[in-house]
């Protein structure tokens, strides 16, 4: 199989899709490869793997549409799965990418699942860190159950917060109900400082797009694309439930990053890392 490359010395740029900017960093050489963020967070949410990666790769890591440093638009904003999936592939087009292998944490996991399931012509393969599937997790017992427990526990008193005016305790809320209780205030000062940073990102994933988004599961069903999906071992039992369903119905490598949380690929990059880098060579053969 040929697989488009690209030579690149490592810099810092934006490109501007109609209204949206996005920021991003880009290295390396070889095969095309995007990095796509979660929640409170941006391209430099991948700093310990662009330089691993951009040894074998053509490596982009962009910050979502209203994370720093894009600019912010008046809320409501469009932040749903279908605007980050179009964001995704406008910017593949702008770097000239036919087809790239797709990392994602989190949400962005759902981004790239998305973009797979839209376009599957244009992605190598995916690598999903915790995809969120809320949607399928509605209509699963056990599922349901850590929803509602989510619901009730991080999302609504995060909105709460924003609605109070108090955005630092919203982030706080948010931080601790997906990497642990007190986990927030434990956080070296620049990880902190960079979450706040995407605070208003946060009050728009919050407020402008729902929990429970619709990604069809017949879809991801008929999906051929080499996958490995990767859960942190201490993550909260919503994101493991969520990564089993999507392993039992797409082919796919499933491993465990031992001593992560939900920030799998930042808690543990050595383990994560090498169970990316193994993934790619099996892939590219």
């Amino acid at each position: 199989m040929a697989f488009p490359v690209r030579t690149t010395s490592s810099r810092t740029t934006k490109v501007l899709l109609g209204e949206i900017d996005l920021h991003y960093l880009e290295g390396g050489t070889g095969v095309h490869l995007v990095l796509v963020h979660g929640a409170l967070s941006d391209y430099r949410a991948w700093a310990f793997q662009v330089r691993v990666l951009a040894r074998r790769h053509h490596v982009v890591s962009y910050s979502r549409r209203y994370h720093f440093p894009n600019r912010w638009q008046r809320m409501p904003p469009d932040y749903s799965l279908e605007a980050h999936s179009r964001d995704l592939l406008s910017l593949m087009d702008h770097l000239e990418m036919g087809r790239a292998h797709l990392v994602g944490s989190s949400f962005g996991a759902c981004i790239c699942l998305h973009l797979a399931c839209e376009c599957p012509e244009r992605v190598v393969s995916l690598a999903l860190a915790e995809p969120p599937l809320f949607s399928w997790l509605e209509e699963d017992a056990e599922g349901r159950e850590h929803v509602e427990k989510f619901l009730r526990e991080v999302w609504i008193p995060a909105r709460e917060r924003f609605q109070c005016g108090e955005a630092e305790a919203a982030v706080r809320v948010f931080a601790d109900g997906v990497l642990g209780k007190g986990t927030f205030e434990e956080l070296p000062k620049a990880v902190k400082s960079s979450m706040l940073e995407n605070t208003a990102a946060l009050e728009a994933e919050l407020f402008g797009r729902s929990l429970i988004e619709e990604l069809p599961r017949d879809r991801v069903d008929g999906l051929n694309t080499p996958a490995m999906v990767l859960v942190g071992q201490n993550s909260p039992p919503l994101f493991h439930r969520s990564a089993q369903l999507l392993a039992s119905i797409l082919p796919c490598e499933f491993g465990l990053v031992a001593g992560a949380t939900h920030s799998l690929h930042s808690d543990n990059p050595a383990v994560f890392n090498e169970k990316l880098l193994k993934f790619l060579a099996r892939v590219e053969g």
